[in-house]
């Protein structure tokens, strides 16, 4: 082999690469999560890390199997908590949930359907309107001011 790419390979590659995008494309949620996990990256966003999710705690599915009761999700800063518990109704999701310390911010969701804002009260506390099932992002911005911290959690599956 000389090292030289054989054009004949190249257009076999072409060829294999549309085939791929016509008999199994990927789907939107995946194309969709792609996207938008690249703009929501901030340089002054603190990232809040799932800290905690019940489809991966077998212990506590064992203890209420046959029981719904929807699943609960930490984030976490070393400053702020944000607990979720997601409840299901067909394709659709609600999320209520609270801020640990509780204080007044506003919840910005980005999920399939679009972006939605909720107000946390200051007690801490949130419940949203029904989001759709699939790929979603928890912003939170803890103040009224463009200098006020936010804080984003991970991209989470519903």
């Amino acid at each position: 082999m000389n090292g030289h790419a054989d054009p004949h390979d190249d257009a076999l590659l072409d060829e294999l690469r549309a085939l791929g995008r016509t008999a199994d494309p990927l789907p939107e949620r995946v194309v969709f999560a792609a996207q938008e996990s690249l703009s929501w990256r901030t340089i002054d966003a603190e990232l809040a890390e799932l800290t905690y999710d019940s489809v991966l705690d077998d212990d506590r599915l064992a203890l209420v199997r046959g029981h719904q009761a929807g699943r609960l999700l930490t984030f976490s800063t070393p400053a702020l908590t944000i607990e979720v518990q997601v409840t299901n109704n067909g394709s659709d999701r609600r999320l209520v949930g609270q801020l640990v310390p509780a204080q007044a911010a506003v919840l910005v969701l980005r999920h399939a359907g679009g972006t939605s804002e909720v107000e946390v009260d200051a007690d801490g506390r949130f419940r949203t309107e029904p989001v759709p099932a699939g790929p979603l992002a928890l912003s939170c911005r803890l103040g009224d001011g463009p200098d006020d911290p936010t804080v984003q959690a991970e991209w989470v599956t519903l």
